[in-house]
């Protein structure tokens, strides 16, 4: 109990530090706790108890308490909780919304109610419902020294619910509001703001060796609505977040998400016990009940393996997300193909139609600077490749290259995401500098030289290809073509463009 002569200071502090938590805490343990110690403020209570009511169960349980040996309260988690039907003045305040009292001088009391009485150290006991909207969420119970609460007493109490039941309502306000911000609303996963967030913390965790990353993308989906209706659709993508919720339990901080449309995402904050092809049997044996041909495309990304460990948070998710996209077109196109033959078909006739342009733009222009004719190069590999954009860089002889020009795929865009002309030295370059002296290389995201990877990571683009060589007077050069997301394969053109690019300096 508080000393008298303190007891306005102690009750305004109380209270002004419940009004504070009302309006700017986010903690609902945190908001019992202050609740509790301001109700042990309130003249004449020597202990204060908070509990919530569980209707399904018919019971209440305590959540936190307050007392002389434990001013600062201390969170309870009370699993077995208290029977309403052994505490019938405490089930009149539950069903009635009304507050009451219990005292050792009534006869009528149950043995359970004695006995709780007696557990809090009073003669006598106030019971405060705690209201979050029309109904009675728990309650504050009070002990107190004499044989009846005082009214004031009472109304001070009930001062300490109403404080505490707007905070409640508050919280459950941004709870709501949260679940509307990070919830997908069809399927009830998590969606692409809240994947992108679970990742962004587990990158920032310095004790995470490793972040996995898993999109599915549904096959054909168009056609599966076309064929069994929205409703079917919505049917199967509700299936498939069941399934990867399923997978995404049995994981290390595993989290399932849908992206938006037929994309989905799995999240762990460890690749090890991922397996991708244990998710995609997973969530196709689940599918197919509805629909039976269905079928799914993966890709997948972990930091460390796949995506450069020295970029920073926010380069790394991008990274992940553009190594694993990178991967699911690559499975994408690789289940759409054409056979081997019919594609070697296409590319060669395609190829040579290029290259006969391109052959004779060179020998019309054979007295021009390497620069222009490395150009011509440059736009006719991005068109073959439907490629995004390209890049020409030149070597004085100072351990530098510098960007000299870019532009482009003419066929595919006028404008769009390019690199910034720029200078730098080639120490940190190895296969930039093979290059200029005749080895061409080629990377992407998850693959080849690890400071052209560390590039691609940082840029929208997914792949790169680069050959070079030395002009007639010693000069290096330098030609790049950059690959996007809607890009097709550019591995292939590698020697291609090396054979080019010597030709176009005319050595």
């Amino acid at each position: 109990m508080v000393p008298s002569s303190t007891v306005d200071d102690a009750l305004w502090r109380g209270l002004s530090d419940l009004g504070d938590l009302v309006r700017h805490g986010d903690d609902l343990d945190d908001l019992f706790l202050v609740a509790a110690r301001a109700a042990m403020t309130v003249p004449g209570v020597v202990e204060a108890h908070l509990a919530r009511i569980d209707w399904q169960r018919g019971a209440t349980f305590g959540v936190a308490r307050c007392d002389g040996e434990h001013p600062e309260g201390t969170a309870t988690a009370d699993p077995v909780g208290f029977p309403l039907a052994d505490y019938p003045h405490a089930a009149r305040v539950a069903f009635s919304g009304q507050g009451g009292t219990m005292s050792l001088a009534d006869p009528a009391l149950t043995e359970p109610e004695r006995a709780m009485i007696q557990g809090v150290g009073g003669r006598s006991t106030y019971t405060s419902p705690l209201r979050v909207g029309p109904a009675v969420w728990g309650a504050l119970v009070v002990g107190c020294a004499s044989d009846e609460p005082d009214p004031m007493l009472v109304t001070q109490c009930d001062l300490v619910t109403s404080l505490l039941a707007h905070g409640l309502t508050r919280l459950e306000q941004l709870a709501a509001l949260h679940h509307l911000a990070f919830t997908d609303p069809l399927t009830g996963i998590a969606n692409r703001r809240a994947a992108e967030d679970v990742l962004d913390r587990y990158i920032h965790d310095p004790d995470l060796p490793g972040v996995a990353l898993v999109l599915l993308d549904v096959d054909h989906f168009k056609q599966v609505n076309d064929s069994i209706g929205h409703d079917g659709g919505d049917q199967l993508l509700t299936l498939v977040a069941d399934a990867l919720t399923q997978v995404a339990a049995r994981l290390d901080g595993g989290v399932a998400a849908r992206l938006g449309g037929d994309e989905f995402a799995l999240v762990a904050r460890t690749a090890r016990g991922l397996d991708v092809a244990e998710v995609v049997d997973a969530v196709r044996a689940a599918a197919r009940t509805a629909v039976p041909s269905f079928d799914i495309s993966t890709g997948s990304a972990v930091r460390g393996v796949e995506v450069p460990a020295l970029l920073a948070g926010d380069q790394v998710r991008r990274a992940l997300l553009r190594s694993a996209d990178a991967d699911l077109y690559r499975h994408k196109q690789s289940r759409r193909a054409p056979s081997a033959e019919r594609a070697a078909e296409h590319w060669s006739e395609h190829v040579y139609d290029s290259l006969a342009e391109l052959t004779h733009a060179l020998l019309v222009t054979s007295a021009a600077a390497p620069d222009v004719r490395l150009r011509l190069v440059a736009e006719a590999v991005c068109a073959v490749t439907e490629s995004a954009t390209w890049v020409i860089g030149r070597a004085d002889g100072d351990g530098r290259l510098r960007d000299v020009g870019y532009g482009f795929n003419p066929l595919r865009r006028s404008d769009g995401p390019t690199l910034p002309l720029d200078s730098y030295d080639l120490e940190g370059f190895p296969a930039t500098r093979s290059a200029l002296d005749g080895y061409p290389f080629y990377a992407t995201i998850i693959e080849g030289d690890p400071s052209e990877r560390r590039v691609l990571a940082t840029t929208p683009f997914t792949a790169v290809v680069g050959a070079g060589g030395q002009d007639r007077d010693g000069v290096g050069w330098l030609v790049e073509v950059y690959a996007d997301d809607l890009s097709g394969d550019v591995g292939w053109v590698t020697s291609t463009l090396q054979v080019l690019v010597t030709l176009a300096l005319g050595v």
